[in-house]
């Protein structure tokens, strides 16, 4: 049942509530009490006026919330991947936590890029986390895409699927390095050595790097790989950095990379 049903039920209710308890006052002779089979209901009425007030709002509160998860039209909706560019309140405040407005470029794992807006109560201890360049999952409807909601849904296998599309369309991963991070041996690997190659895609640059890779049984390998890496990931890289990385057994020359989806956080 829908919030708006739940609403005119409760308006209905109150309606006729009150409209029958005005009739029993103007058709009563004066001086008598109501009487008949009326009189066992009246006390319904008095509770149907007392509680439908606050229901109504209570029912309005908990649609506005939507704190612990989506609405029911983007449960089932698709999911994208979501860059803050703009975030503002809208003035709302309820229980100390302002509704922002927070302005997103969304993209699918389609190749759709769009601009939308998401309004979301927020907690005031992850304010800071809401900032420009920061990635969210959010679900969108392609027939209303003006509007997204950030995803609650948890999903996180479903998010890093299109995540990975998302990436890939952007030249920002490769289908091979997604399958090497997917089934080769976590190690950690000291940047060595940075080149631009002077390629540039989707505005963002090619680099060659030199990494010393340590395998998990404390040998250690280098290699050089190249690298479509996000304008703002580009420190994550500096010499001497250590990162995230993964290989196959079978071929330890090619390397994947798992840098942070927000470095700012």
């Amino acid at each position: 049942m829908t919030r708006k049903t739940i609403r005119a039920i409760l308006l209905l209710g109150m309606a006729g509530g009150l409209g029958w308890y005005v009739w029993l006052g103007l058709t009563t002779p004066s001086g008598e009490t109501f009487s008949g089979p009326w009189e066992d209901n009246i006390p319904i009425v008095i509770v149907v006026m007392t509680v439908g007030w606050p229901l109504l709002s209570v029912v309005g509160l908990f649609g506005s919330l939507r704190l612990r998860g989506n609405s029911a039209a983007m449960r089932s909706a698709e999911l994208g991947i979501g860059t803050i560019t703009g975030v503002r309140r809208t003035g709302l405040t309820v229980n100390d936590q302002p509704q922002l407005a927070i302005s997103l470029t969304v993209r699918t794992k389609f190749g759709q890029t769009f601009d939308s807006v998401a309004k979301q109560l927020v907690d005031l201890t992850e304010l800071s986390i809401l900032v420009p360049g920061a990635v969210l999952p959010v679900r969108y409807r392609p027939d209303h895409p003006e509007e997204v909601e950030i995803d609650h849904s948890g999903d996180q296998t479903a998010i890093q699927e299109v995540h990975n599309q998302v990436l890939i369309r952007a030249g920002l991963s490769t289908p091979r390095s997604i399958d090497i991070a997917a089934r080769g041996t976590r190690a950690e690997a000291v940047v060595s050595a940075v080149r631009p190659t002077g390629q540039i895609v989707h505005g963002n640059p090619q680099l060659a790097l030199t990494l010393l890779v340590n395998r998990p049984d404390g040998t250690n390998y280098e290699t050089t790989v190249e690298k479509v890496i996000a304008a703002n990931l580009i420190g994550h890289l500096q010499v001497g950095r250590v990162v995230t990385a993964f290989y196959l057994p079978g071929d330890e020359r090619e390397v994947a990379l798992q840098l942070p989806v927000n470095p700012h956080v």
